[in-house]
């Protein structure tokens, strides 16, 4: 990792659909040499993904969180049920007091309690303990990674107002989750409307704050850091370390 690699990954990490013209203008060189340099990054597993974070809460969702131990022999049956549960929206391997977290989302507490009993039910002979706590807020700091911590906005979502999203908007923003690069051409082939109108709706969504921000997913380990999920009781003050290993 040089300066150069460096300074794109934190072009990309403040919004991920920049386009490989701006990012060289800015960095003073070629489109060439920055798209070489992102296409290695991803070849070499530093990229691993280019996410969207949407904000679930406007969709009508709410989120609980899930740390668990559960025996080494289920380990590997574990990891392949929360890669092909539709309802688990970020997991993680750890090592220290816990063996995974993950993320359920729902439309209600009910509905949250259901798919938990689901999944606790199929393993509950081999899950050592649990803890279950439901999202409040959430934000994400990835700029820090990059000591870009002047670009760290925590937004006010009372200040924005709600307004209704149809279909085209819901698979807008599907498709921006799984690929925020994904160009206006290909959007148009899929949902059938022109590259403008998608333009203008992502626009209003932005404005919206339906959509958050367009950033990265990388392979922390290999720029150099470790990173600790740090749990806080408030009623014994005990706290308790788990480090991030692994992206399920």
């Amino acid at each position: 990792m040089d300066r150069l690699n460096n300074l794109i990954l934190s072009e990309l990490m403040q919004n991920s659909r920049t386009s490989i013209k701006t990012i060289a203008k800015k960095l003073k060189t070629s489109r060439e040499v920055v798209n070489y340099r992102i296409n290695k990054l991803i070849k070499d597993k530093i990229i691993l993904s280019f996410t969207t974070e949407i904000n679930y809460k406007k969709l009508g969702f709410i989120a609980g969180s899930i740390y668990l131990n559960i025996e080494k022999t289920k380990q590997k049956e574990f990891i392949e049920y929360l890669s092909n549960t539709n309802y688990i929206s970020w997991a993680v391997e750890f090592s220290g007091i816990w063996n995974f977290g993950f993320s359920i989302i729902g439309k209600t507490n009910d509905e949250i309690d259901y798919k938990f009993q689901q999944m606790y039910n199929q393993f509950k002979e081999h899950i050592i303990n649990h803890r279950f706590t439901i999202h409040k807020n959430t934000n994400y700091f990835y700029e820090k990674f990059f000591d870009m911590t002047n670009n760290i906005k925590i937004k006010n979502n009372n200040k924005v107002k709600n307004i209704k999203i149809d279909t085209l908007d819901k698979i807008i923003l599907k498709e921006l989750a799984n690929y925020s690069r994904i160009e206006l051409t290909k959007l148009s082939k899929k949902i059938k409307i022109s590259p403008p109108a998608i333009s203008k709706r992502i626009k209003v969504l932005e404005k919206n704050e339906y959509i958050i921000k367009y950033n990265i997913f990388v392979d922390i380990s290999k720029l150099n850091f470790y990173q600790y999920e740090i749990f806080i009781t408030n009623y014994d003050n005990e706290i308790g370390r788990a480090s991030c290993r692994e992206r399920v």
